[in-house]
């Protein structure tokens, strides 16, 4: 709670706004961090989206690389002794993880950033404690309302992929100043659905089986799709 109130503190000076201003400021921070929620709930581990708490654990796995693979080390060690298979699985699939995080992240000056990014410029990992604050700075100000694509190249810019589309369109259908212009319609809201709180793909609708096609006075059946005509069996 602490640096999210710092960050919001920041963006109020940034944006010099005023009390009206700030609420308005915090309402979106609020609808937006509900959308995301229930997004990131809703899908698989595969995400880009980084959380808090998984980001706080990249970084403290990255700065400390040797006590972070001991640790892990004498976890698996010890689950064997104990002949524990479930804690041996959980400590191995953490090891893959944090090997992961090695060959995705690196830090520059205590900041989180992709590696493959670094020779191009720095690309700051974003994770969900301060998305809100990162998309506010693309979007409102380096982008000034601009629209979707042009802030999606900017977050892509600057944030790599830790920022994914959807994201973005879930910050879009909260901004005051893009609805207010119509910038926000069907089209650029994400093609999913809720269903019981969770985002999940529409799927194609099923065509119907054994469907009977229109047949004329005369007993002939009418191709609606090419407007042919196409004699019926007797």
């Amino acid at each position: 709670m602490e640096a999210k109130s710092s960050d919001q503190k920041e963006l109020v000076l940034l944006l010099n706004t005023s009390s009206q201003q700030e609420q308005k400021l915090a309402a979106r921070r609020e609808a937006f961090d509900a959308d995301l929620s229930r997004y990131v709930a809703g899908i698989n581990s595969s995400t880009p989206i980084v959380t808090t708490d998984t980001y706080a654990e990249i970084v403290e796995a990255l700065a400390n690389p040797v006590s972070s693979s001991d640790a892990i080390g004498s976890e698996i060690k010890a689950a064997k002794a104990r002949r524990d298979q479930e804690a041996c699985k959980i400590a191995a699939a953490k090891r893959s993880r944090v090997n992961r995080w090695k060959k995705t992240y690196t830090l520059l000056d205590d900041v989180l950033v992709f590696k493959e990014d670094t020779e191009d410029g720095a690309k700051v990992v974003s994770h969900t404690g301060r998305m809100f604050e990162d998309l506010v700075k693309c979007h409102d100000m380096e982008s000034a309302h601009a629209g979707r694509h042009a802030t999606e190249v900017k977050v892509r810019l600057k944030h790599g992929r830790s920022i994914p589309r959807h994201a973005v369109v879930l910050f879009l259908k909260n901004c005051l100043v893009c609805r207010k212009k119509g910038d926000i319609s069907n089209r650029n809201m994400p093609r999913q659905k809720r269903i019981k709180g969770k985002y999940v793909k529409k799927g194609k609708k099923e065509k119907k089986e054994n469907e009977e096609m229109p047949v004329d006075a005369g007993g002939t059946v009418l191709d609606g799709n090419e407007g042919n005509f196409a004699e019926a069996a007797v």
